[in-house]
């Protein structure tokens, strides 16, 4: 850059010079831009194609249709804005769901995919851009942007879902609560996305210590506005929690043993080697891959550790802790028993769980091997990031696509056409059927009006 304005002092004069560097400006602005935008787009439309089979756009998930589309639809959405459900609130289903009153009933399934791939593109944007200053390296940012919607374990349950859209909420909530971007949009959007994490689950308040800390270290008015904006969410959160009956639940049934184990599977594991690495190896080396996955990432991050500057170190080390945490909780809570553990079979339950400490940890390492200043030159944070980096964009290419409990269908075109054909002729036109949806013990109930082909 100095080189050229050299050579532009001595070739053109001053008002030329002006007016080239800002259309330089101007060029590179509108580059930058037109990037993002691609890069957005991209975080949108590559979540909707990882589903083999039945594409995700074709079918429809659980809750998505059963709980928040048939509430919304018989109740108003409105009016069930508030209500909530396993024990708490999850605002963005229900805020999503409000717009699902206008799609024709035949194209539900397009909705119900596409309005939560948007949300977590945007989300993944969010990252990149709370991310800076504190992770100097933008390639890092991009790659740990794009975890947010290309994880391996997402395939299972996350995408295209507008019910477990609430785990990505979760996931990228420290980076809003953190971040040191302070210009008016981004404390309206980190604001945003802090109210919107803490109604979307409970477990987002494991992050308090974390708020209240950052908020008094960085002592500037942008900070205390996201707190206050997370606290009014978990104070909605709470209202909501105090005011919900709890569904029944069998027993909870907990083992320290089992425990151990699933953080090595569903944590280290998933994160070093992604879902298919670690599917692979649990059947013909669980205990293995348990330890070893486990003992490489420690190793990893206590070397990295030693090659970044005291702040991140420490931010670091809190995001691990609240990787642990966060997975803790809801296995715990509900009990180690209701994700089984079997030598030889590699079960896919609850594969949600993992979604916000993977997040979290994949965080931590960003924070150490690309920090901003003079630690990022640092020899080990030299050798780290490419590792680092090389590692995410592998176990998210090889887990890219895979199969899933919607890949089998069924789809919802022919569904509705089958139920309408099988359960509504010659009924009348208030008759409720039941429509089967993904997994194949759900359904979504219509009336024969509502099915009937336009």
């Amino acid at each position: 850059m100095h080189e050229t304005v050299e050579a532009l002092s001595a070739d053109a004069p001053v008002g030329s010079r002006s007016g080239s560097l800002r259309g330089a400006t101007t060029r590179a602005r509108w580059f930058r831009r037109g990037t993002g935008v691609v890069l957005v787009t991209l975080a949108v439309g590559l979540p909707l194609l990882r589903q083999s089979g039945v594409h995700s756009w074709r079918t429809i998930w659980a809750e998505d249709g059963a709980l928040y589309y048939a509430e919304a639809d018989r109740l108003g959405g409105l009016s069930v804005l508030f209500r909530g459900y396993a024990g708490y609130l999850q605002l963005p289903p229900r805020i999503l769901a409000l717009g699902m009153s206008r799609v024709p009933t035949e194209q539900l399934s397009i909705y119900l995919a596409l309005a939560p791939a948007l949300v977590a593109g945007l989300l993944a944007w969010f990252v990149y851009r709370a991310t800076d200053g504190w992770v100097g390296s933008r390639l890092t940012r991009l790659v740990l942007a794009a975890l947010v919607v290309l994880m391996p374990c997402l395939i299972v349950e996350n995408v295209a879902s507008v019910t477990n859209l609430i785990w990505t909420f979760a996931a990228v909530v420290p980076w809003a609560l953190i971040s040191m971007a302070e210009k008016k949009v981004d404390v309206a959007t980190r604001s945003a996305v802090a109210f919107l994490a803490a109604t979307s689950t409970a477990i987002v308040g494991l992050f308090l210590p974390l708020a209240i800390g950052f908020a008094l270290y960085r002592r500037t008015k942008a900070a205390y506005v996201v707190v206050g904006a997370y606290l009014a969410g978990l104070s909605v959160q709470g209202l909501v929690v105090t005011h919900t009956t709890d569904q029944a639940r069998a027993p909870v049934r907990n083992s320290v043993g089992d425990f151990v184990t699933l953080i090595g599977q569903r944590i280290f594991g998933q994160y070093l080697l992604g879902e298919r690495g670690v599917s692979s190896l649990w059947v013909e080396h669980g205990t293995a891959l348990v330890v070893g996955s486990t003992s490489i990432v420690a190793m990893g991050f206590l070397v990295s550790l030693m090659g970044a500057e005291r702040r991140n170190q420490v931010m670091a080390m809190v995001l691990a802790a609240c990787a642990f945490a966060t997975f803790a909780f809801p296995v715990w809570g509900r009990g180690t028993s209701t994700i089984p553990l079997e030598a030889g079979v590699y079960h896919l339950d609850a594969m949600r769980y993992s979604v916000v400490p993977i997040m979290l940890l994949a965080s931590a390492f960003a924070l150490l091997v690309a920090p901003v200043g003079p630690s990022a030159n640092h020899r080990i944070a030299r050798v780290a990031r490419p590792i680092f980096i090389a590692q995410l964009i592998l176990v998210m290419a090889v887990g890219f696509s895979d199969d899933n409990f919607r890949s089998v269908g069924p789809a919802w075109p022919e569904a509705m056409r089958t139920a309408y054909e099988n359960d509504c002729k010659g009924m009348p036109s208030d008759t409720e059927v039941g429509v089967m949806i993904s997994p194949n013990n759900w359904a979504l109930v219509l009336s024969c009006a509502e099915l009937q082909p336009r």
